[in-house]
């Protein structure tokens, strides 16, 4: 029996996650950088991990990331951000998941405190399916947008980009944290965030994000009377380690935040000199459906595609008595509290 305390509650952690994930998100996962991942984010320090044995072997888990997640204006709701849901793949079929999932909610609620939990799960996949069977409900699809060689000429050409704005490389996370916080005061569903997630982006920290590669490609904005109001990281498939963006050339804009049509038509003005700098002819921009700077992304001719993931939201109630699920085998469930 895995106790909470155990340091093997960590290890067989990460051995469920490296045999369930076949990708970049989990290679070469130990548990000296699990410890790492929570000390540098205060979310994932506190929160926890789910594990089910079979017979005595970490068969499945669930992660819990406690996130501050703002509803637009001063209302900030603290959810349960549900992260790496896996089982080992001989001992998938038997429900384990949903097991740990429905678990992890009665915890979440009168244990944690916490009155809802979210997550991103791929649209239309087997766990987009389970959650919304288990109450989830869906309230935004991020917006995804192909940009080619004619949109980024026709971004250059976009006026009201302001003549008065200066771009830089930021030494620390103050500037970053304030843009945040003012983005976060009229965006809905925005994860509020520390100082300290802002220094492990500018350290490009590898447990942090794989698209933030170059010292360079991560840049704010700051206007004529000091205000910082816009920032933005950019990778290139080029520059890319993953296995199947070797052959591709292009870039991905994942983030960005600008606080109006100035500030973000500047921004995607700065981004484009970059790439086609680079030689570069193509860009995947994926932001909220709310954002600032998409008005001028179609203007310039970008194309909508399908975007792949969905975010969704479970208000929590008390659960009462959980259904037990029948599946194969001797089955507990330990939770991790100390990394």
């Amino acid at each position: 029996m895995c106790s909470p305390l155990s340091t093997d509650c960590s290890e067989d952690l990460v051995t469920v996650i490296n045999s369930a994930f076949n990708s970049f998100r989990s290679a070469g996962m130990t548990p000296g950088r699990m410890r790492l991942i929570a000390e540098e984010d205060d979310g994932v320090g506190e929160g926890k991990a789910y594990i089910a044995y079979v017979n005595g072997e970490p068969a499945s888990a669930v992660q819990v990331v406690i996130r501050d997640l703002t509803l637009g204006g001063e209302d900030v709701l603290r959810v349960a951000g549900i992260a790496n849901v896996g089982t080992v793949p001989r001992f998938r079929g038997r429900g384990l998941a949903k097991l740990l999932l429905n678990h992890m909610l009665s915890h979440a609620k009168e244990v944690l405190g916490l009155s809802a939990a979210a997550l991103f799960a791929g649209a239309g996949s087997v766990a987009h399916r389970i959650y919304l069977r288990l109450g989830f409900e869906e309230v935004w699809r991020p917006t995804k947008l192909s940009c080619g060689e004619e949109c980024l000429r026709a971004l250059l050409r976009v006026s009201g980009g302001g003549k008065s704005l200066s771009w830089y490389v930021p030494k620390d996370s103050e500037p970053l944290s304030e843009l945040h916080e003012e983005f976060s005061r009229t965006h809905a569903y925005v994860v509020r965030r520390s100082s300290k997630y802002w220094g492990r982006v500018l350290k490009r920290n590898p447990h942090y994000t794989w698209f933030h590669s170059n010292p360079e490609d991560i840049e704010v904005c700051e206007s004529r009377s000091g205000n910082v109001v816009a920032y933005y990281a950019l990778t290139t498939w080029r520059e890319s380690d993953l296995r199947d963006m070797k052959s591709r050339e292009g870039a991905y804009l994942k983030e960005l935040l600008c606080i109006d049509d100035v500030s973000c038509v500047s921004a995607l003005r700065r981004v484009t000199e970059r790439l086609l700098g680079k030689g570069l002819s193509s860009m995947t921009v994926d932001l909220p459906d709310d954002h600032p700077a998409l008005d001028t992304l179609k203007r310039a001719g970008a194309e909508r595609v399908e975007s792949d993931e969905v975010f969704m939201i479970k208000y929590l109630e008390p659960s009462g008595t959980p259904r037990k699920l029948s599946v194969r085998g001797v089955i507990h469930v330990s939770v991790i509290d100390r990394w």
